[in-house]
């Protein structure tokens, strides 16, 4: 049997290393790897301070393939420009097993002043080991001026703080990842999956937030101050807060075709408040059955500084326990929803104000 995954990895490794041949290529071996991997690594750890091993490797190639086993860190991993960093899913694991007292990042950009682009991370495990100790800002990526980044396939296990947090970066896109945090509810930092500020153009999809065995989340995603944000296809179990919190002058931000659990302690699943306009919620399915506590309402629009909100075509059947949206806003518009326990149908006249329309309830 291990003849045989030994065979599987060392075909991937060398599949890995001709499709990165176009590029500089190095190849890091991890302290727990096989021999023969070792024998043909560029760089070899020695399961302490390995980012040492993979910031050398990263300073010479384009492409860095990490083996498969486990990574020590006690410092970030620092990626610069026109880079990808790759491991073999859920067989490569960075962890930090340094001094618990500072904070760090896991995986960041190598010029956060000047700013870097063209980044790729894919393919492997990064666990903060929360539950060593839960204070602290341990975040899996940071990233800050990054333009044209790319994170798929990475599971962030154990963080504390932030899952990938986004700084003033653009044309970015984070997909089939999964993230699952450490939060205890009890004098911790409130833990986040995605957390953008002031980054734009971006496409999040075909990700998993938490798991339905636990509470794994404070939020799942946090945006602010940025625009032509999409997120799209993903699933979000149960969150200790909102499953989004869209806040503080965002705009063009589109929630196409999610899947939505509910939170566990506020009143709603989806937050837009402080300046949010032109939003679109389309496609979307909540569902809190089987929660203890579901939310009171699956949208809430908490004030009239949120504007022209698009709602369209979600299934709010066993969404929430009161409604489907608790609306502050305005100039909303609500169309082809599935109401809870309703069928909604909206007709609005076209002369009139978008504020101003009209709806017609059936019973099912």
């Amino acid at each position: 049997e291990h003849d045989v995954e030994n065979k599987i990895v060392r075909l991937l490794l060398t599949v890995t290393a001709i499709g990165a041949a176009k590029f500089p290529a190095k190849i890091v071996a991890a302290a727990d790897a096989p021999d023969w991997i070792k024998n043909m690594a560029d760089y070899v750890c020695d399961g302490v301070d390995d980012q040492e091993e993979i910031n050398s490797a990263l300073a010479e190639a384009n492409c860095v393939v990490l083996s498969p086993g486990t990574f020590i860190i006690t410092s970030s991993i620092i990626v610069p420009s026109h880079r990808i960093l790759r491991g073999f899913g859920r067989a490569t694991t960075i962890l930090c097993n340094g001094d618990r007292s500072s904070d760090i990042s896991y995986i960041v950009n190598s010029d956060p002043t000047n700013g870097n682009e063209d980044i790729t991370i894919q393919d492997l495990v990064i666990d903060v080991n929360g539950e060593v100790d839960q204070y602290g800002s341990w975040d899996g990526m940071y990233f800050e001026l990054v333009r044209f980044l790319r994170v798929k396939n990475v599971v962030f296990k154990n963080y504390t703080c932030d899952g990938i947090y986004l700084s003033y970066c653009d044309h970015y896109k984070i997909e089939e990842c999964v993230f699952s945090c450490f939060y205890d509810l009890v004098d911790a930092w409130v833990p986040c999956g995605i957390d953008l500020g002031t980054s734009h153009f971006g496409l999040i999809c075909d990700n998993t937030f938490g798991s339905p065995d636990d509470i794994e989340g404070g939020y799942w995603i946090y945006i602010t101050y940025s625009h032509g944000v999409h997120i799209e296809k993903n699933r979000f179990f149960q969150s200790y807060y909102e499953s989004i919190d869209i806040a503080y002058s965002c705009r063009d931000v589109h929630l196409t075709d999610n899947w939505f659990k509910g939170s566990m302690s506020e009143s709603y699943t989806v937050l837009l408040r402080n300046s949010v306009y032109d939003t679109i919620i389309d496609g979307n399915r909540f569902n809190a059955e089987g929660l203890e506590s579901p939310p009171d309402y699956c949208i809430q629009i908490s004030d009239n500084t949120v504007s022209n909100t698009m709602i369209h075509g979600n299934d709010f059947r066993n969404g929430a326990a009161t409604g489907e949206v608790s609306d502050s806003g305005t100039g909303t518009l609500m169309r082809d929803n599935v109401a809870l326990g309703l069928s909604l149908i909206h007709i609005s006249e076209p002369t009139r104000p978008l504020y101003i329309s009209y709806a017609v309830f059936c019973l099912k």
